[in-house]
């Protein structure tokens, strides 16, 4: 098990008992990076797009209410959008 035997130190662990033992970052450190970065992601594609890039719910009422409007310029982004990211879904579910 190498989660038990990894020693924390400030931002990065070593693990193992080996000559060449290996340095990884605290998982809390990375977890928490990750999270800013999701975060700062989604905060510029709202300001600057208007679209939400981590739930697709919000792109479909979007893509509803363009719709609804006759907007089909807009219609048309939002459907992009959605297909986008099913695409990618579906890519990435035929990796695993």
């Amino acid at each position: 098990r190498v989660l038990s035997r990894i020693k924390n130190t400030s931002l990065v662990c070593t693990g193992g008992e080996s000559p060449d033992q290996r340095r990884i970052v605290h998982p809390l450190f990375f977890s928490s990076s990750m999270a800013a970065l999701a975060g700062c992601s989604h905060v510029l594609c709202i300001k600057r797009f208007q679209v939400y890039n981590a739930m697709m719910t919000g792109n479909i009422i979007g893509f509803g209410v363009a719709l609804a409007e006759g907007n089909m310029s807009e219609a048309k982004f939002r459907l992009s959008l959605l297909g986008s990211f099913f695409s990618g879904t579906i890519c990435a579910r035929s990796l695993q």
